[in-house]
């Protein structure tokens, strides 16, 4: 996923072609034409938390949110995948953007990353932003900019017991350092060739 996360890209998913799913083998369907992994609120920001909190993930997420990738294009991304997978239903989709995106900011406050909520920031005169195609409501976004400028998350979304799991993932300093380039291998000496009548080598 860390890989993934790195390629979250600005504009969102694009639909499908009308009709698709018709022309689609019933034998063999899609994962998101099957019913979904959750179908419960608990059980998938559970799944997410957990997701989020692996080691590569965590410090993959962490890296492009230093480097200015909006929290909501990270939750867009994660949220369209996992229903490509089947993870959730479109209706499950939605409600998760809210509660994903505290996680984050929770992850990020915890190490001191700066954050960037919205790509513009709601700088036009519109009250809304869309998240997936749906319109996401100005005070939410509020909300969201509140908590990351606070450093508060609602408890009931990311726990004190939650946040002790994350004991042992890496600070901010070994996240975003260069990795060390590898030393290259010693050139092996080329044989020495011998004639027959040499005297051998000691």
């Amino acid at each position: 996923m860390e890989e993934a996360i790195t390629q979250v890209q600005n504009s969102p998913p694009s639909a499908a072609i009308a009709g698709q799913s018709l022309t689609n083998d019933p034998e063999n369907p899609q994962p998101f034409e099957r019913p979904p992994e959750f179908v419960e609120l608990p059980d998938a920001l559970e799944f997410l938390w957990s997701s989020l909190i692996e080691q590569e993930t965590y410090a993959g997420i962490m890296r492009s949110l230093n480097d200015g990738e909006p929290v909501m294009n990270i939750v867009q991304f994660i949220l369209s995948l996992g229903f490509q997978e089947g993870k959730w239903n479109p209706d499950l989709m939605m409600i998760l953007v809210e509660p994903l995106a505290y996680m984050l900011i929770a992850l990020a406050e915890r190490i001191d990353i700066p954050l960037t909520i919205y790509e513009g920031e709601l700088d036009d005169d519109d009250d809304t932003e869309q998240i997936m195609g749906v319109a996401f409501e100005e005070e939410k976004i509020r909300d969201l900019q509140r908590a990351s400028a606070a450093g508060s998350v609602p408890e009931n979304i990311v726990s004190g017991e939650m946040m002790s799991q994350l004991e042992g993932l890496p600070d901010k300093e070994s996240i975003l350092a260069a990795p060390a380039p590898e030393a290259a291998p010693a050139p092996e000496a080329a044989p020495v060739e011998q004639s027959l009548m040499s005297p051998p080598v000691q």
